[in-house]
């Protein structure tokens, strides 16, 4: 947020569209929907927090993500297979 607070801008989508952040090199990751603890939700769950993100950024951008990093660093079996399912590199 302090990013978007230093460019003045009112969230993350006004500053992927105003400033095109990754078109200046930099890597988008996927973070999840709802920030939950991953290791505590069905496989389905998962892809679908991950798949959220995936298509808003995906039609904010044009850009398709490839890395995922799980909330608190908090992984488990289930989440590294719905990430790879979804075409994600767990970090």
């Amino acid at each position: 947020m302090l990013i978007v607070r230093r460019f003045n801008v009112n969230s993350n989508k006004m500053y992927l569209q105003k400033n095109g952040y990754y078109k200046a090199g930099h890597e988008l990751g996927n973070h999840s929907q709802n920030h939950k603890q991953m290791s505590t939700i069905s496989a389905a769950e998962c892809e679908d927090e991950i798949t959220k993100v995936h298509n808003k950024v995906k039609k904010l951008t044009g850009y398709d993500m490839k890395v995922f990093r799980p909330p608190y660093g908090d992984y488990n079996d289930v989440l590294i297979e719905s990430a790879e399912k979804c075409g994600y590199h767990a970090i």
